[in-house]
This record gives structure tokens, sequence and C-alpha cells, in this order.
């Protein structure tokens, strides 16, 4: 499979709320995303979404801004289609830990397979 990359970049409007990348999956077959930077809460895009009848999602950003704002310090996350793995920098970490982590996610962003995994350093 090729690698993908932005072939180009516009926006839907004045104030450049929403972005819009086309990402170029093969030579033949475009993709986009659509991304409103400057809106911490999406709602432009959900929004359009609901119209158009799409599903949304979050990127790996917005999920570790989730936890950041929880008082999690470091993390990371990968989604992978339904599939979500978030690895959290925590000492003496435990499962209710986990199912914290887990439950803050799904109150969020339903719909994903989430997968947590501790590092102590």
């Amino acid at each position: 499979m090729e690698k993908s990359k932005i072939a180009s970049r516009f926006y839907l409007d004045k104030e450049k709320d929403i972005v819009v990348n086309l990402i170029e999956e093969k030579e033949d077959e475009l993709t986009y995303i659509l991304e409103t930077p400057n809106h911490n809460t999406g709602n432009l895009i959900t929004n359009l979404a609901r119209i158009c009848g799409l599903k949304t999602i979050k990127n790996e950003k917005d999920i570790c801004q989730l936890l950041t704002d929880k008082g999690y310090k470091e993390c990371f996350c990968e989604i992978d289609g339904e599939h979500m793995k978030v690895v959290v920098k925590l000492k003496d970490a435990t499962s209710k830990d986990a199912n914290k982590i887990i439950k803050l996610i799904h109150n969020k962003y339903n719909g994903y397979i989430i997968e947590v995994k501790f590092v102590e350093d």
C-alpha cells in the first residue's frame, strides 16, 4: 500500500474555520479530511456531518487533549478504524485507572474499541 499524502488543502469559508484536506491514497483515488482548527468543540464538522448523514471520528490529538485536561500528563493515542490504543504515563496504575480512562473516552467519543496501556517512565 502506498503512503498517502495531502494533495491539496482549501477552506470552505472566509474565516478559514473549516479546512478540507484532499488526500491522495492511490494514483486515481482521493479522500478528504475536514478539520476545524479554530474550534475546540468541532461543532461545525459535527453539524455538517449530521446534515450529510456522515459519521465523524476524532483524531489522536483530540483524545490526548481530553486526557490532559483530566490530569494525565503524558499520553499517546493511535486510532485505526474502530480500534483505539492509548498509552498513558502513570506510575502504579491499576485496572481501575484503565477503566476510568476507557469510560472517559467512551463518554465523549463512543464507538471505539479501546486498549489502554500504562508506562511508568
